[in-house]
Parts: structure tokens; C-alpha cells; sequence
């Protein structure tokens, strides 16, 4: 009975799993009241009105750093960084009210019709640069299990910050299972979701440039079993199972490198359901979703914030990009293109306020006639690359990488192959009475048409428009496949030129 209520908890369809951190309670505004109500209108109630299915809270921001009444750990209300003029730590003034940030997310979810779920970073180093106040009690006193000590200016490369705790040391998992016991055993949550991404380095080998051992491997497996025990248990013990969802990166091979056996974790069902991506993406999704989907656990494709157009501006001087990555039109077909690779929903992060209500108000599956616009790359690293993590580890990526911010070198004659998973059916537009228009956007360093040919599903395209290296082509709908399209992007001029930008604009007409 137990095993068909925790199947019948993972069946259930949920369209957008919003993912939120603590930083409600940390920089609190001075004019808010400190009450419940108060508290969710920073950030929790613009899930309402949405196809949101399930909030996940984060309250930690570094290992073992947690704001939390009823697990007992210590916070700080003297919490200082730029801007604190304007807001306050209010986590003693919740506490002396018998309340924490998490027991009020969850009772917002709860009360709202979604689940409530508790979201673990499991290696979060923003502690290497910001507030020295996130500096956890644990870390003060087990120095030996960082990667290092200080930060260190010798030169040599590091994979992840010196910060982050080495997973193969018995106190670290000493922690881990003590902080998730006192999450599945004081708080009401329907899942436990341990956020690898945040961030990717787990041990010393791996920062320092080496790959994970087997020993080291089976080490992080042995404690993930652990973890479905004490999971299962408390379950048990309150007659509701409790889920256990895991974000990795999106291919098993990186994982397994740096040390995360997410193929053992499935197999020997440690967990439920598996979140993919994050900072970067290294495969079509229907290639994780396929790969979950055999273990017979859940897919959610992480649509993380794009940075592309931040990393663009950021620059200098300025890289110019195809507008778009900030719109309605690109979520819709992010959520388009998941939906057509077989995924089960999509997890939102770091997605807040009215962003969030403008963009989860249609459920994923539900776009069709919407418009959209589908680019090659959707997501940059902004400061978070593959590279960052493991030595080598950008020969995971199995998607060419087209990001503005960074422009493609190409050789004379040379061509670059790619493709872009469509999702739309236009036969459903149709029958709503709407006509798709479709433009190829490339934006390149060639200024001629005559250097520049563009391949769509072996058709060579005509340029309709040329705006200084931005060239349009009118598309004939017919030639769009539901799928994967595939592109490619010829220099045919005798000199080296970029390839900086490429999209699918589709618009619906009545």
C-alpha cells in the first residue's frame, strides 16, 4: 500500500515545479510586516493564477547554513551587503514567533493546492565571495573538509571555489544525513530535492582537475541509499511517502565524472524523479528524458535564466544578440520543445515575481498557437561554464554551442552543423483558426548574402533581409518538421567570420 501511494504521489502530471531560495527571509523589506501573509507576498504569491504544481523552497544558501526554527539552527541577523539600508534579516524576528521561512512556504504550497517541497543546495559556494555571515558554523569547524583552506593565488586551475566541501569526507556525510533526517522529520514536505547544481564540485580530486574514483563514487552512492532510508522511514512513520528528487547536470557521463552516480541512483531506486540542466546544457532533452523514463523515475527539465542577454551586455564592448531571450515567445518554446522530447514538466529557476506569473500561466503542454521563438543556444554559463567544473568536461556536450556573448570562429568555407527541436504542431493552430508565419534568423559577421548560406531540413534558404550581418528568411511552414530540424551555417567568403546568433521565429495569424 505504501509503494502504490508513493507511485501514485509521482504519477500525478504537474506542469511547473517553481524552485525559490531563502533570500525572502535574509533581505527582508523594512515596510513589511513580519507575519505569514506578509512573508508569501515577497515571492510565493505570484504562483497563484498559474499552472504552477509544486513550490520548492530553498533555505540554505551554503552547506550546513540553514534559517530554520525547527530544525534548530542558528541564524544571524546581522547579515550585511550592499542595499541593506532598504530591507532586514528577519529570520529572529520569525523565530520569536515560533516560524521559519520553510514551514510558511510549505503551508503557502499546502494551502494553495500544490506540493511543498524542501530544496537542498548541496554544495552551494556563494559563500566564497559574498557575506562573510553565510560562512557556516560547520565549515568553522571542519576547515579539513573544504577543498581548501584559503583561497589560494598560485595560478594553477581550480574546478568549482575552494568553499565547497569534499563529499568523500565522513563529516560531510555525516551533515548530509543529519540535516535531511531533521527536514523529512519536522517539516511537512511531499518531496526532498537535493540540488547537485548548485554548485557542481563534490571532491577534491575532481576541483584540483581529476575524475572521481570508484571508491569515491560508491562512497556518494552509499550515502544516497542512506538518504531513501531515512526518507522511507519518516514516510512510514507519518503514513505519506516522501519523494526524492535530484538536480543534475543533463547527461549521466558528466555526472558520473565528478563523482554523481545518478545511473546506480535509479537503478537501485534512491530516487523518484530527476531534474535536468542547469548553467549549461550539454544534450537534447529527450536523450536525459528517455534515459530517466527507463529507470522508471520522472524528467523535469530545468529552465534555468537565460544570461546570454546579460553576458552580452556585460561585455565590452557590448556583443550583439538576436532580441528574444528575454520574452513570453522564448519560454513558450522552451516549454514546447520539452514537452515534444517526452519530458514530464518543466522546473522553474531562478524565476521570480511578476516573471513568474507572466510566464507560468500556460501549462507546457498547452502552447500550441502561441508564438514562439526557438534559438539554437538557449543558455549561457554566465560566469557558471562546463569548463568550471571539470577538467575537459565541455566533450559532454553533445549540442552546438551558439551564444552571442561568445562568437563562433569559422574558417573559409567552412560549415557548422546544428539542429533545433520544434515543438509545435500547426495542425492544432489550424484548428484554431490560425496560420503560422515562420522566420530563420542568423546573425553573423558576414555582411554580404553571397558569403552566407543557410541549410533548413536540406533546403538551401533565399535571405528576404540583411541588417548588417543579421539575415532573415521567409520559411514556407511546410518545411518545419515537430522535432528536431536540422541547420546549417556556411562561411563561403575566403576570409575567417563569426557565427554569432541563430533563431526560429514563428508567429500565428488569424
Amino acid at each position: 500500500d505504501f509503494e502504490a501511494m508513493r507511485r501514485a504521489m509521482l504519477d500525478r502530471p504537474r506542469d511547473f515545479i517553481y524552485n525559490t531560495d531563502g533570500d525572502d527571509i535574509m533581505r527582508y523589506p523594512k515596510e513589511k510586516a513580519i507575519t505569514p501573509e506578509d512573508f508569501a507576498s515577497i515571492r510565493l504569491n505570484f504562483a497563484k493564477g498559474t499552472a504552477t504544481s509544486s513550490v520548492s523552497y530553498s533555505p540554505t544558501i551554503s552547506f550546513g547554513f540553514f534559517s530554520l526554527y525547527r530544525a534548530g539552527y542558528p541564524a544571524t541577523n546581522k547579515f550585511t551587503e550592499a542595499g541593506a539600508d532598504a530591507w532586514i534579516c528577519a529570520v529572529d524576528p520569525f523565530w520569536k514567533k515560533g516560524l521559519d521561512n520553510l514551514s510558511m512556504a510549505l503551508d503557502f504550497a499546502h494551502r494553495n493546492g500544490m506540493e511543498g517541497n524542501v530544496s537542498i543546495r548541496m554544495n552551494d559556494f556563494h559563500d566564497a565571495w559574498m557575506a562573510k555571515e553565510l560562512f557556516s558554523t560547520f565549515k568553522v569547524l571542519h576547515p579539513e573538509c573544504m577543498m581548501e583552506r584559503s583561497l589560494t593565488q598560485d595560478g594553477k586551475p581550480r574546478y568549482g571555489a575552494w568553499t565547497s566541501v569534499d563529499y568523500s569526507e565522513p563529516e560531510v556525510q555525516k551533515m548530509v544525513r543529519k540535516f535531511v533526517r531533521e527536514f523529512c522529520e519536522n517539516y511537512d514536505i511531499d518531496r526532498l530535492e537535493l540540488d547537485f547544481c548548485r554548485h557542481l564540485v563534490y571532491l577534491r580530486s575532481v576541483y584540483f582537475g581529476g575524475i572521481a574514483t570508484e571508491e569515491e563514487v560508491e562512497s556518494i552512492n552509499k550515502l544516497m541509499h542512506d538518504v531513501r532510508s531515512i526518507a522511507a522511514h519518516s514516510g512510514r512513520k507519518r503514513g505519506r511517502p516522501i519523494l526524492i528528487q535530484v538536480r543534475v547536470a543533463d547527461s549521466p557521463e558528466f555526472c558520473r565524472e565528478i563523482g554523481l552516480d545518478v545511473r546506480n541512483w535509479l537503478e537501485h531506486k534512491c530516487v523518484d524523479a530527476v531534474i535536468g540542466g542547469c548553467y549549461f546544457r550539454l544534450n537534447d532533452w529527450k536523450r536525459m528524458a528517455d534515459f530517466v523514463h527507463s529507470c522508471g523515475a520522472r524528467f523535469y527539465a530545468s529552465m534555468d535564466e537565460t544570461r546570454i542577454p546579460w553576458q552580452c551586455r556585460h561585455n565590452k564592448p557590448a556583443n550583439r544578440q538576436i532580441p528574444g531571450r528575454e520574452s513570453l515567445a522564448f519560454n513558450l518554446a522552451r516549454y514546447a520543445e520539452a514537452m515534444d522530447a517526452g519530458c514530464d514538466g518543466v522546473f522553474l529557476f531562478n524565476l521570480e515575481g511578476e516573471c513568474l506569473t507572466k510566464y507560468a500561466k500556460v501549462a507546457p503542454c498547452e502552447t500550441d498557437g502561441l508564438d514562439k521563438i526557438y534559438f539554437a543556444t538557449e543558455r549561457g554559463g554566465g560566469g557558471y561554464s562546463v569548463k568550471g567544473y571539470l577538467n575537459g568536461g565541455v566533450r559532454h556536450r553533445n549540442l552546438t554551442y551558439v551564444d552571442p556573448s561568445e562568437p563562433m570562429q569559422v574558417e573559409p568555407k567552412q560549415a557548422v552543423a546544428f539542429g533545433i527541436r520544434i515543438g509545435d504542431d500547426f495542425t492544432k493552430a489550424a484548428a484554431k483558426g490560425l496560420k503560422p508565419v515562420v522566420t530563420v534568423l542568423a546573425l553573423t559577421g558576414c555582411k554580404k548574402p553571397q558569403d552566407v548560406r543557410v541549410v533548413m531540413n536540406d533546403k538551401v534558404l533565399s535571405a528576404a533581409g540583411n541588417d548588417d550581418g543579421l539575415f532573415s528568411y521567409a520559411i514556407d511552414p511546410a518545411l518545419v518538421k515537430k522535432g528536431v530540424n536540422s541547420f546549417y551555417f556556411a562561411n563561403l567568403s575566403n576570409e575567417k567570420t563569426t557565427f554569432n546568433d541563430f533563431a526560429v521565429k514563428i508567429a500565428f495569424v488569424k
